[in-house]
């Protein structure tokens, strides 16, 4: 009554469920666009387009001698109901940049202006020219040293499309700070610290056995408008169930199990 249950096949099983330090093949970055949702997305045409972001735009400021890329936010919520906020952003990029923590997708965020000197711990994440002006509007200050275009007119633009699609990386979606802070050991391996905004929120996961995912009920759908928007608009399926192959138990589905559930029409 509550919608589809389907179950899909993935080889990998993620190492973590934290987006900044997961190395991804085609099946973790195809499982982590289920839970979390980033700023934009490569489409099947080889495009970027917007996930969270309505628009994005770029401006350089005489005053202060510096391009901005600007991004305006669409509302959407974690799975606990609570609203994606730039701030969430921000805490996720800051958190990448920082020397405490091992992500091997710092340097494609080091366009940002002072980035790369943060995460060499010459300056602090407070120097970091990334603001959340309001829950909803996301600033970022470009180094002029990573100017893309040329010219006598340059002024240290770069191509705000080429840094939406950078940030269209799995790596770069938003975390929730105080969940993060707060469980520190467990947010990213345990499913009820876990909260998501993407399409699904992780119910259940046994570690290289099967992950089960339910549908985000906030996903692009506020808590207060819940009359407002259908629950499947923006999801269709109710349960997505994980299995994977490398256990020992006798639950476990071989590669001829699954081929033969796919034939069937039941995979």
């Amino acid at each position: 009554d509550k919608g589809a249950r389907i179950p899909i096949h993935l080889a990998s099983f993620p190492e973590s469920l934290d987006p900044a330090t997961q190395q991804y093949d085609e099946d973790t970055a195809q499982f982590f666009s289920l839970i979390y949702s980033g700023l934009t997305r490569i489409n099947s045409d080889g495009e970027v387009e917007g996930v969270l972001a309505d628009e994005w735009y770029g401006e350089y400021s005489e005053r202060d001698g510096v391009y901005r890329i600007y991004f305006k936010l669409k509302e959407s919520f974690w799975s606990d109901g609570s609203r994606v906020s730039a701030d969430d952003i921000v805490f996720a990029w800051k958190r990448i940049l920082s020397p405490d923590v091992e992500s091997p997708y710092a340097s494609m965020l080091y366009p940002i202006m002072n980035a790369s000197e943060v995460k060499a711990g010459n300056m602090t994440s407070d120097d970091l020219k990334i603001a959340a002006l309001d829950w909803d509007f996301l600033e970022v200050t470009i180094d002029p040293d990573c100017t893309t275009i040329k010219g006598d007119k340059a002024n240290g633009e770069f191509d705000p499309n080429l840094f939406a699609e950078i940030v269209s990386a799995p790596a770069f979606t938003p975390l929730k700070e105080d969940v993060v802070t707060r469980n520190e050991d467990t947010w990213y391996n345990t499913a009820t610290d876990i909260r998501t905004n993407g399409p699904f929120k992780i119910a259940n996961m046994e570690a290289g056995v099967q992950l089960v995912l339910e549908r985000n009920a906030y996903f692009m759908r506020s808590p207060e408008k819940e009359d407002d928007i259908p629950l499947d608009k923006n999801v269709l399926p109710h349960k997505l169930i994980c299995y994977y192959g490398d256990s020992e138990e006798e639950t476990t589905y071989t590669m001829a199990d699954f081929m033969s559930n796919y034939n069937n029409g039941d995979l």
